[in-house]
């Protein structure tokens, strides 16, 4: 896959799992977390896809590790760094914990904060990348300076 189609389909693919945890946070599920993790996950690819940062299958979840990867003076290192702590909704909120408990649900609040910086996000790559409406590839795949 070239890498405009990877970043462009990152992004699409950001979008809607961002668009599903806020109806999500409206029927007050847990599950919310777990997609607007998942929309973190593909923003931090399409970012590091720009960089050309390979992205080992054991770091696939690793969000902090991936960010750390990015040069310290990336425009958006601050903001991908803020959502960061959605990981911990990508696997461990998934299951059950050891003592067969189920955890204890994320604060809405907080995943509903980091769903507004995820999209300031996705519009301002989609404007970087050049990716049109309705995706397609990114026409620009350097990297944010």
């Amino acid at each position: 896959m070239s890498k405009g189609r990877k970043i462009a389909a990152c992004l699409e693919l950001a979008e809607g799992c961002a668009h599903d945890a806020r109806l999500l946070i409206g029927a007050a599920s847990r599950n919310a977390a777990y997609l607007a993790s998942q929309a973190a996950e593909h923003i931090i690819t399409a970012v590091a896809t720009s960089e050309d940062i390979h992205i080992e299958r054991k770091d696939a979840h690793q969000l902090d590790t991936i960010i750390r990867r990015l040069p310290p003076e990336h425009p958006d290192h601050a903001m991908l760094t803020s959502i960061s702590f959605l990981e911990a909704y990508s696997t461990s909120y998934r299951y059950g914990t050891p003592t067969g408990r189920v955890p204890i649900s994320p604060p809405m609040d907080r995943v509903a904060a980091a769903l507004e910086r995820i999209d300031t996000l996705i519009t301002e790559l989609r404007r970087h990348f050049a990716i049109e409406e309705g995706g397609g590839t990114a026409r620009n795949v350097a990297p944010r300076r």
